[in-house]
């Protein structure tokens, strides 16, 4: 395994761990989270206790994987005690509308519909059970397989399958139905000729 003594041998030795381990953390507690709004924190703490492990030692860890993976699942753990868990199951899944930026080149008609559309989204997607966010977060973010979801949440891949498919067609048929309706509306506004009726 090898031993690391300077701070440099040990940045080196966690950015190294970092970089190999990141992706299959970040997958395994968005997979076993109860609310992926706690995914970015429990990432970040469990990074910030194997950094505090690989400081505090001169002995490099013998799978570092495997130990990550156990960090991650004793911070799960502590972050839900029953309360909240309790307290989770009425949240809903909040997207970062603000983080979503437009190049000088975009038309801001097409941006704003856009915009509309993802703002209609959320909403659906908020009603939905935990469950089924989760799914759909770790299908379209993470873009994980069925089977990969399947393996890491415990639920069947048929059954995993139905729920994001049945999600997805929902979504589409009333975001669909919304703008119908809004065309219909406009259609009645403006006249058959598309002139402001009198």
């Amino acid at each position: 395994m090898g031993n690391i003594h300077t701070e440099r041998e040990k940045r080196e030795y966690f950015e190294e761990i970092y970089n190999n381990t990141g992706k299959a953390v970040y997958r395994y507690i968005a997979s076993k989270c109860y609310d992926i709004d706690d995914i970015r924190d429990l990432y970040q703490e469990t990074f910030f206790q194997i950094y505090k492990k690989v400081a505090s030692s001169d002995i490099k860890i013998e799978n570092p994987e495997a130990f990550a993976i156990t960090v991650a699942k004793k911070q799960l753990s502590k972050h839900y005690s029953i309360a909240k868990r309790l307290k989770n199951s009425i949240e809903v899944y909040k997207l970062d509308l603000e983080s979503e930026k437009y190049g000088d080149k975009v038309d801001c008609a097409a941006a704003a519909e856009e915009s509309v559309t993802v703002k209609r989204a959320y909403r659906i997607i908020s009603s939905k059970p935990p469950t089924v966010r989760k799914i759909l977060f770790l299908r379209l973010k993470l873009e994980m397989s069925f089977g990969e979801i399947s393996s890491q949440t415990g639920i069947s891949k048929k059954n995993t399958e139905r729920i994001y498919y049945k999600t997805i067609s929902e979504l589409r048929r009333r975001l669909r139905n919304t703008d119908d309706s809004e065309r219909k509306c406009n259609y009645d506004e403006t006249g058959k000729n598309g002139k402001e009726s009198i």
